[in-house]
């Protein structure tokens, strides 16, 4: 058995320009679903620094490069989707047995490569793929970020995990001394209907302030025996609107903390608690059942999230009413 992974694609660069009209982002994911293509390659280069046996500096470069493969591109009435697999290339060190010497000789193998299945639905921005041994989530989503990048470059894309709604504040709840917070939120999509009240306020103040990404940090000594109050109004907010934006794919929390026994604990919502659905050994390697299995689990993803948004709006309108004294 294996997971589906579903990550929210996001105009990121130009976001408040695009805001002012809701037929940006449609016209952007068409220009994406006409210019993706298998050539274009997303390179990633990291240089490293260590001593070799006599002592000298010495530096190595480790590179590698994604690139988009077997593309299928669906635009029927009721189908907008590209279909694929993002391919990681990378130089692997390994070992050739030679049958003369009988001896094991180190190799590398400058081509090696890795790739996993996605499905691409352009009408909601998200992107579908499971995880294979040398492509995580992580690299799935910075190859897969980069290439979009790479393909239409005077947009900016950003990806985040779609995360399960039941899992940010209450694990927060789990970690008894919180010592440190960070949360990361960028601006919806401009068509997202849903999110426009929710997010107006907090989006106007990143428009005005020509901000694209919003980062805030709070800290705790560690010689404190409280740490922070997560309950106090600030962190409260912080939490709350973190919560708002990491459920739809917008933004993420770190939390660095103590459990009740005193022991480190952290929370990341990326890392625990992604939204997931399970495939078949077999069906994820079929790209009909794939796309299938994708497409009902969009449908169920937005489902939960118009369901949670209709029960969020309906506690904020009871607390919003004036209770009547007897």
């Amino acid at each position: 058995m294996a997971y589906l992974y579903y990550a929210k694609v996001n105009v990121n660069s130009n976001i408040h320009e695009v805001s002012q009209t809701k037929e940006g982002i449609p016209k952007i994911m068409k220009r994406v679903f006409d210019e993706l293509n298998d050539e274009t390659e997303f390179t990633i280069n990291d240089t490293k620094n260590f001593l070799d046996d006599s002592g000298d500096e010495r530096e190595i470069v480790k590179s590698e490069t994604y690139n988009f493969s077997l593309l299928n591109k669906v635009n029927e009435v009721n189908d907008f989707y590209i279909t694929g697999e993002l391919v990681r290339r990378f130089p692997m060190r390994a070992e050739r047995f030679d049958d003369e010497s009988r001896i094991s000789k180190s190799v590398v193998y400058e081509n090696n490569s890795v790739s996993t299945n996605f499905l691409f639905d352009m009408r909601s921005e998200i992107v579908v793929f499971f995880e294979r041994s040398k492509l995580g989530y992580n690299q799935f989503m910075e190859g897969f970020n980069g290439l979009l990048n790479e393909h239409i470059t005077d947009i900016g894309f950003e990806i985040f995990l779609e995360k399960d709604k039941l899992s940010i504040r209450e694990r927060i709840k789990m970690i008894k001394k919180v010592r440190k917070i960070s949360s990361t939120i960028i601006p919806p999509n401009a068509n997202e209907e849903p999110l426009q009240e929710l997010f107006d306020k907090q989006s106007d103040k990143m428009a005005r302030a020509n901000v694209t990404k919003s980062t805030n940090v709070f800290e705790s000594n560690k010689r404190s025996e409280r740490g922070i109050d997560v309950d106090s109004e600030e962190i409260s907010n912080t939490i709350d609107l973190s919560e708002a934006f990491s459920e739809r794919g917008y933004g993420k929390l770190q939390v660095e903390g103590e459990n009740s026994k005193g022991l480190e604990v952290s929370y990341d919502s990326d890392k625990d608690s992604p939204f997931q659905t399970t495939i078949s050994e077999k069906q994820k390697n079929n790209l009909e059942d794939f796309v299938d299995k994708a497409k009902k689990g969009i449908s169920n993803l937005l489902g939960k999230q118009t369901v949670d948004r209709v029960k969020r709006e309906s506690e904020n309108q009871s607390k919003d009413q004036p209770h009547n004294k007897q």
